[in-house]
């Protein structure tokens, strides 16, 4: 065992909270991510009564991730405010940093929870800090997706780093529209390519260089339409995933994007809203083009309010597999903004579950306009990707 527990707590708010009860709670499967930090000459570097003492502060605002979730009698999950508190560890290790930081398997930077009890149990939050043997720190947390998405994760985290740096902080039951995004993947014509249940994961980087010769591309045949670079990407990675899988050319498949509500619900949400606010879409015909707004979004709430099941529409392993393809871009959020007084941080990667297809575009720590892509797909089928993706 490289990484022994030195102290393990349940933090609650500094400041008691009213207890409430909302109706409905939407979301997902947890997910996590690790955020490294080199060591710097200060004394009170990464001290644990710090970084606790703003937990407890941040949680005051978001007190949402100290509470715990019920089933409730028509299939709903309910979020029960009571503070709680989040799960906290701090953490040793006999190995340096880089041990983790060149492997993608950082299981054990992110607390062990015993989730055979219940959701009533568990913690909404778990996080961990880990101090390694050359001097080095991770930060290890594992979310509830009924609580929060990503940008709410990475807003949770800045809030807690300005905390601790000392930064002042601050209807309907009918649908309006037919939502295939939560309807069965088609199905799959027979083909010659191998099918396997193993699947690994890359992280690949596309430097401003090749994303700029795919914006040229994209004004070929005398385009004139200016695609963003989040468009450009996602269509190149879609075709790209379904030449490595070999599929034939009149197979029907869906690509999965995840849209922010925020901006497109009437009146939209304040900034620092805290939860999930994260919508599935998937492009229809050739074009791709979205229909989005207001509308589209409360007529989906409408859908899920009508539904006497939620469980079978969370997104899982099978949601993004041959043919289907999930991307998800956390390109422009201020992942690297987590400054907690002792010097920026220099490495983040996500711990999410590994789901064939499923990839997630992120940001360079070095803002020099490149971007990194993590996805997973068959052994056999990631070579031809990688040819594919780089073939431009």
């Amino acid at each position: 065992m490289t990484i022994s527990v030195k102290e393990s707590i349940m933090l609650q708010p500094v400041e008691g909270v009213v207890e409430l009860k909302p109706r409905f709670a939407g979301g997902e499967l947890p997910h996590s991510h690790h955020l490294f930090y080199n060591p710097n000459k200060t004394s009170n570097f990464f001290y644990p009564n710090i970084l606790k003492e703003a937990l407890s502060k941040n949680l005051v605002l978001f007190y949402a991730m100290a509470d715990r979730l019920r089933h409730e009698d028509d299939h709903r999950v309910g979020i029960y405010c009571d503070g709680q508190g989040v799960l906290f560890i701090e953490a040793h290790a006999i190995v340096a940093m880089d041990h983790f930081t060149h492997n993608l398997n950082h299981n054990n930077l992110i607390p062990a929870v015993d989730y055979s009890a219940g959701i009533e149990t568990y913690p909404l939050v778990v996080l961990q800090v880990t101090y390694f043997r050359c001097g080095g720190v991770s930060i290890g947390v594992d979310y509830e997706h009924h609580v929060e998405d990503g940008e709410s994760g990475v807003h949770f985290i800045n809030s807690w780093s300005n905390v601790a740096h000392g930064i002042p902080i601050y209807g309907s039951t009918s649908t309006s529209f037919p939502h295939h995004e939560y309807q069965l993947s088609p199905p799959i014509i027979t083909t010659t390519t191998t099918t396997t249940t193993t699947v690994v994961a890359s992280i690949l980087k596309l430097s401003r260089d090749q994303l700029n010769i795919l914006k040229d591309k994209s004004k070929e045949d005398g385009n004139t339409i200016n695609y963003s670079t989040y468009e450009m990407l996602a269509a190149h990675i879609w075709r790209s995933a379904c030449k490595a899988r070999g599929l034939p050319e009149d197979q029907e498949t869906r690509l999965y994007i995840p849209i922010n509500g925020r901006s497109r619900l009437k009146p939209p949400l304040p900034p620092g809203y805290l939860g999930n606010v994260i919508f599935s879409t998937i492009p229809t015909g050739f074009a791709g083009d979205l229909v989005m707004d207001n509308g589209y979004l409360r007529s989906a709430l409408d859908y899920l309010q009508l539904q006497p099941d939620l469980n079978a529409l969370v997104p899982g392993r099978h949601t993004y597999a041959c043919p289907d393809v999930g991307i998800n871009s956390w390109a422009k959020f201020p992942i690297y903004d987590a400054d907690f007084g002792w010097g920026r941080l220099i490495f983040m990667r996500l711990g999410w579950i590994i789901y064939e297809g499923l990839a997630i575009i992120l940001p360079s720590s070095t803002n020099d306009g490149s971007l990194y892509l993590r996805i997973a797909l068959p052994p056999h089928h990631m070579k031809l990707f990688q040819e594919s993706l780089y073939g431009i």
